[in-house]
C-alpha cells in the first residue's frame, strides 16, 4: 500500500513532462500493484480466527479508501494513469467487500463494524460512480460491427452527468443496432434521453461507458479534431430551429453547408489538420470521401444545389433571405443545406415542432423522399408517434432506457403493432452495477 502511495506521488510531480508512452507504462505499473492490494485483503479475510482480525482488515479496507477517495479529488480526472488508478482501487474495495459479506460476525462489534464498511463503500459509489463508470471496468467485453450492412452500431451505451451532490443517468445500458437506408424514428416524452443519445451518435458528445461505431468509425477513441472530421464527412442535422444565417441568401446558406462539409483545402480544413499527429494511413482514411467529392468544380457544384432546390421547392426563392421566408420553407432550407452535404446519416431533432400539421406531414414526406432516392439512413427524434408510420425501425426511449423495439415495413400505421405483442424487447440483459451491489450486499 505504501508502496503504491510513493508511486502515485512521484507519478503526480512530473506528470505534465512525460510522454503518452511513459504514461501508459506507468497506468500499467499501477494495474500490477493494485493486484498484490488485492491479494492482501483476501489474505486478511481468509485468515479471520481472532477478533482483531475485524480490526484489521478495517485498517485495511479504510486505508484504501483514503487512497481512492484522494485520486478523486485529484484534479488530473482525465489522465490515463488516473482511470488506471481509481479503477483499481474500487476494485480492491469491492472484492474485499464481496469477501468480507461471505463472513457470519457473530458479536456486536463485528457487526457493526461490517456494517460500517458497507455504508462507507456504498457511499463512496454514489459519489463518484459517473469516475467509476469512466475506467470502463464494469463493461470489459467489447464487440465490432461484424455486419457489413450495418452503419450503426450502440453496445451497452450508458451516459452520466455529474452534480455536486449526485451524478444523474440520463442513459442506461442502451443496445441497438441500424442498417446503411433505415428510416428510423426515435419516440419518447421529453426528457426521455432522445437528445442524449442523439449526441452520442452523431460524436457530439461522448458516452460515460459502451461502445459506439459509426460507418465504422469507433467514436469514443476519437479525440476532438478526428470527431470533428467525422462529423463533417458523415453527418447532417435537421432542428427544430432551423439555423439559416440572416445575412445569406436561400442559395448562400446552402452553399455554405456544401463547402463546409466538402472543401479539403478550405481554412478550416488547415485549422483542423495544423500540428496534428496524424499519421498517413489515418488522413487517408479521414480524407477518403472528402477527395471523392471535391472532384467537382464550383459549377457542378452550383447546378446540383439548384437541382436540390428544385426538388424541394425552394428554387423560385433562391435569392431571398430567412426573414422573407416562411416557417415551413425555412425548414426545407435547412433541409436542403443537409442534403448538399451529402452525409451518410441524418439526424432530424424534433424537425417539425415548429410548423403547424400540415407542414409537419409535408416535411416528414422530405425525408421519407431522401430516404428513398439518396438511400441515406434518416434518424428522428421526436415524441409525436404519426411521425412512426414512415420509419422501418422505431425505438421507445423511456427514462433513459430502451423500452421496446418495433420493426416494421416502411409506410405500415405504427398503430397495428401497438396493441400486438411484435415488438422486438431490447430491455437491458445486464444488471446495473449499483443494483447488483446492493443485492449482493
Amino acid at each position: 500500500m505504501l508502496i503504491t502511495i510513493i508511486y502515485s506521488w512521484c507519478y503526480w510531480v512530473y506528470f505534465k513532462k512525460i510522454s503518452k508512452k511513459e504514461k501508459n507504462r506507468i497506468a500499467i505499473s499501477i494495474l500490477k500493484i493494485s493486484f498484490y492490494n488485492l491479494l492482501n485483503v483476501k489474505l486478511l479475510i481468509m485468515n479471520m480466527n481472532t477478533k482483531n482480525s475485524f480490526d484489521s482488515i478495517n485498517k485495511k479496507f479504510e486505508s484504501i479508501y483514503k487512497m481512492a477517495e484522494s485520486l478523486v479529488k485529484n484534479k488530473n480526472k482525465n489522465s490515463i494513469a488516473y482511470r488506471a488508478q481509481i479503477a483499481n482501487a474500487i476494485e480492491v474495495l469491492y472484492n474485499g467487500l464481496l469477501e468480507l459479506n461471505e463472513l457470519k460476525p457473530t458479536e456486536k462489534k463485528e457487526i457493526k463494524l461490517v456494517k460500517e464498511i458497507r455504508t462507507t463503500f456504498l457511499s463512496f459509489l454514489h459519489k463518484n460512480i459517473t469516475y467509476i463508470e469512466q475506467a470502463n471496468w464494469v463493461n470489459r467485453n467489447q464487440t465490432q460491427m461484424d455486419n457489413e450492412n450495418l452503419i450503426l452500431k450502440i453496445n451497452n451505451v450508458s451516459k452520466y452527468y455529474s452534480s455536486k451532490k449526485m451524478a444523474i443517468r440520463v442513459l442506461q445500458n442502451i443496445n441497438l443496432e441500424i442498417n446503411n437506408g433505415d428510416f428510423v424514428v426515435f419516440l419518447g416524452p421529453s426528457g426521455s434521453g432522445k437528445t442524449t443519445l442523439m449526441n452520442l451518435i452523431s460524436g457530439i458528445d461522448r458516452p460515460t461507458t459502451g461502445n459506439l461505431w459509426v460507418n465504422n468509425y469507433r467514436l469514443e477513441e476519437m479525440d476532438e479534431k478526428k470527431l470533428t472530421i467525422f462529423r463533417r464527412n458523415n453527418i447532417g442535422y435537421v432542428f427544430q430551429r432551423y439555423g439559416l444565417l440572416p445575412n445569406l441568401t436561400v442559395l448562400e446558406n446552402v452553399l455554405m453547408g456544401s463547402y463546409l462539409g466538402k472543401s479539403s483545402n478550405s481554412f478550416l480544413d488547415n485549422r483542423i489538420y495544423k500540428n496534428t499527429s496524424y499519421s498517413k494511413e489515418e488522413l487517408k482514411k479521414l480524407n477518403k470521401d472528402e477527395k471523392e467529392k471535391n472532384n467537382l468544380n464550383r459549377k457542378e457544384e452550383l447546378a446540383k444545389i439548384e437541382n436540390i432546390l428544385k426538388g424541394l421547392e425552394l428554387f423560385e426563392f433562391k435569392d431571398k433571405y430567412p426573414y422573407e421566408l416562411s416557417g415551413g420553407q425555412k425548414q426545407r432550407t435547412s433541409i436542403a443545406r443537409t442534403i448538399a452535404k451529402n452525409p451518410k446519416i441524418i439526424f432530424g431533432d424534433e424537425p417539425t415542432g415548429a410548423v403547424d400539421s400540415e407542414m409537419s406531414g409535408q416535411i416528414v414526406k422530405l425525408f421519407q423522399k431522401i430516404n428513398e432516392e439518396l438511400k441515406t439512413t434518416i434518424i428522428i427524434i421526436t415524441h409525436d408517434e404519426t411521425i412512426a408510420n414512415y420509419a422501418n425501425k422505431v425505438f421507445y426511449i423511456l427514462d433513459g432506457k430502451l423500452n421496446r423495439t418495433v420493426v416494421k415495413k416502411k409506410g405500415e400505421p405504427i398503430e397495428m403493432y401497438n396493441n400486438k405483442n411484435n415488438g422486438i424487447s431490447e430491455l437491458e440483459k445486464s444488471t446495473n452495477f449499483i443494483n447488483k451491489t446492493f443485492k449482493q450486499i
